[in-house]
């Protein structure tokens, strides 16, 4: 079962689940994250996927996975939504 959909601009679809995050394309499925829990999806105009998960934010860049710091005294988990503003700027 998929928790959140996005579809990037090279018509790959990004689906979340329990066990990871899907790229899927076509008939080809690949798993990424494995083992996190990923509730929000987001594909920017740059087509940078971002995920909200039981971990904080991530966003997928150039193929290399990044964690966003979050700043002192925010203990940030469970992201269940995210998205681009009118701005071109993700939250």
């Amino acid at each position: 079962m998929f928790g959140a959909l996005a579809a990037g601009p090279d018509g790959a679809i990004w689906a979340s689940a329990s066990v990871g995050i899907n790229r899927i394309d076509g008939q080809h499925r690949d798993l990424y994250l494995n083992g996190i829990s990923a509730m929000g999806l987001s594909v920017d105009s740059k087509n940078t996927l971002w995920a909200g998960t039981n971990r904080g934010v991530v966003r997928l860049e150039n193929g290399k996975w990044w964690n966003l710091p979050m700043p002192a005294g925010i203990r940030l988990q469970d992201v269940t939504v995210i998205t681009e503003d009118q701005e071109k700027s993700v939250g």
